[in-house]
């Protein structure tokens, strides 16, 4: 009886190392100069480059060729297209729109994907279960459309113009340049931090629900109008160059604009209502949207 089962463990054990996975390094390029490039999957890192090919690379598990499937192509609910099996995605084309989606292989995976700067990229996640789908982009100077429903979204280097949301997560966001379009940002339970360079000139409209907004004194902001709660009678207009931190302080009532702090941060911090702030920024120029129901926003200088 003993040794039946030494064989049985044996098989079993000779059944796994067959079966075992690893994980390899693997890449797919292809041309794209122009269009619209659409992701259509969480977990994905974006980064632009001045070159010419969209090039694809994630982690992913070797296995055996499966010998039943030779001769055979894989076939997908998502319409014709390339179904890259080494690196696990789908490539469809329709038009000027290039669309990536994960086939079912490795989805837990992070997926770095370069792309030429200049190109409009859309990022729509592609929820997995018990996963956060962060997504990551940086150095574009193309348009970016991103949206999350569970997971943080961090820009970092981008010009513009760009629309993100999501709904549960923050966006961290760094301009390095002229703001080129208009910005919309909106998360629903975290927080949003964007920096711009100081010379930025845009309209500002900034809005939190449950939250607080600060914003950098350094920044020439010229604040416009606060509404309350919805209260008219409330309605505030006021104009503050805000060069010296406490101008914003000073020109504000004390109802709005409480506390000033250190000469670092200037600080609403009406909670638990609907705060909102309209400005220009040196003037004025390209619109910037930043919404948060539950969450704080924060407005900085970008760092040199």
């Amino acid at each position: 009886m003993k040794t039946k089962w030494i064989l049985m463990a044996l098989l079993i054990g000779c059944a796994t190392l067959t079966f075992a996975q690893t994980k390899e390094l693997k890449e797919h390029r292809f041309k794209k100069t122009s269009g619209t490039l659409r992701i259509e999957m969480g977990l994905v890192n974006v980064e632009g480059y001045k070159g010419d090919e969209v090039i694809v690379s994630r982690m992913v598990e070797t296995r055996a060729k499966d010998p039943r499937a030779e001769g055979l192509v894989g076939l997908s609910s998502n319409g014709l297209g390339r179904n890259v099996e080494e690196v696990g995605i789908f490539i469809q084309e329709e038009g000027d729109v290039t669309k990536i989606r994960l086939s079912k292989m490795g989805r837990g995976d992070t997926v770095f994907v370069k792309v030429p700067e200049h190109l409009h990229v859309v990022i729509q996640e592609v929820a997995v279960f018990f996963t956060t789908s962060n997504v990551s982009v940086k150095g574009m100077t193309g348009e970016l459309e991103i949206a999350s429903t569970s997971g943080n979204i961090n820009l970092k280097n981008i010009t513009g113009p760009v629309t993100a949301k999501t709904a549960v997560g923050n966006i961290e966001a760094s301009f390095n340049a002229a703001v080129k379009g208009p910005v919309s940002l909106m998360a629903t339970t975290g927080f949003i931090d964007v920096a711009l360079p100081k010379s930025t000139k845009a309209m500002l409209d900034l809005s939190t629900t449950m939250g607080e907004l600060y914003a950098a004194p350094e920044l020439n902001m010229e604040v416009l109008t606060e509404n309350i709660a919805g209260n008219e009678a409330e309605d505030v207009t006021r104009v503050a160059t805000v060069g010296v931190g406490e101008a914003i302080a000073k020109s504000m009532p004390a109802s709005v604009w409480p506390k000033f702090s250190a000469g670092v941060w200037a600080k609403s911090t009406i909670t638990g209502i609907n705060s909102q702030v309209k400005a220009k920024l040196n003037g004025g120029g390209e619109d910037i949207i930043l919404r948060s129901a539950q969450g704080k926003i924060y407005l900085r200088v970008t760092e040199n």
